[in-house]
């Protein structure tokens, strides 16, 4: 019979077709960040001469790290619309490179401009029968490491493309995550590490060497979206626009890493 810990199956026999599928079965069902580990015993799969002993001590740890976004990335876009798909289009090409050219006057970089979305579409009356008009729209996304002036961007944008501006959000991120990712991992082996020596401790058996390390990445995400108001402040050109710069807050943004580590015992 195999030594088990809280949360955990047993597996009886290795040659158990129905008891080995259960225990894999119910193993598979446990999410992998989740706190668990298993304890098995050599008798548990010691079912004869040529059989391979699976015994050992599975722990799984997850370490975390924060840091402050350095990198933000602006979706924006423009919609137009009219009685003509051809100029319905043509006029959010006007008003999407406005806005790229904008963008580039404020010192982005052309490889940090990228078009997202081309649509042009007809409108139809309520019956869904006739076509009254065409819809086009063009997406842009941005990317700046200039956090504090983000908001002046978006001010400049609206003001370029007036009425017809899209603002789908922003997005911050970590440009490099290696020391993040670092500290993270040392915390999850440090967490597994302590748990099995915990169940060792437990079961009246000694922790034996580490067999098997997995590694599982999870970047968190830090999201914030800003719709802007389509009022009478952004439609007219930017000499009359004075609305305040839009507030941005990066925040922080946390990162994960699970390992899953397999010991022997000794």
């Amino acid at each position: 019979m195999g030594l088990i810990a809280a949360g955990c199956t047993t597996t009886k026999d290795a040659k158990s077709p129905t008891n080995t599928a259960g225990t894999a079965n119910a193993a598979n069902a446990q999410p992998a960040a989740a706190q668990l580990a298993t304890v098995k015993s050599a008798s548990a799969l010691s079912g004869g001469s040529g059989t391979m002993d699976n015994s050992g001590i599975t722990a799984v740890g997850t370490g975390k790290a924060s840091g402050t976004p350095d990198t933000l990335t602006i979706s924006l876009g423009v919609e137009t619309r009219g009685a003509n798909a051809q100029q319905t289009l043509s006029d959010a090409s006007t008003k999407a490179q406005a806005v790229v050219d904008l963008m580039k006057s404020k010192g982005i970089a052309a490889k940090d401009i990228t078009t997202t979305n081309v649509n042009v579409y007809p409108q139809f009356d309520d019956k869904g029968q006739k076509i009254i008009g065409y819809v086009a729209n063009e997406g842009v996304n941005v990317k700046s490491h200039d956090i504090k002036g983000a908001g002046g961007l978006i001010d400049a944008a609206a003001g370029a493309a007036g009425d017809a501006i899209r603002m789908n959000g922003v997005y911050f991120s970590i440009e490099d995550t290696t020391k993040l990712y670092a500290e993270a991992r040392i915390e999850a082996v440090a967490r597994a590490k302590s748990q099995a020596q915990q169940l060792a401790d437990a079961a009246g058996v000694t922790l034996g060497k580490v067999r098997i390390i997995t590694e599982y990445g999870d970047q968190g995400g830090y999201n914030q979206a800003y719709n802007l108001d389509q009022s009478a402040k952004y439609a007219s050109a930017s000499t009359t626009y004075a609305a305040a710069s839009v507030p941005i807050e990066p925040g922080s943004q946390e990162l994960a890493i699970s390992v899953t580590m397999i010991f022997d015992i000794a």
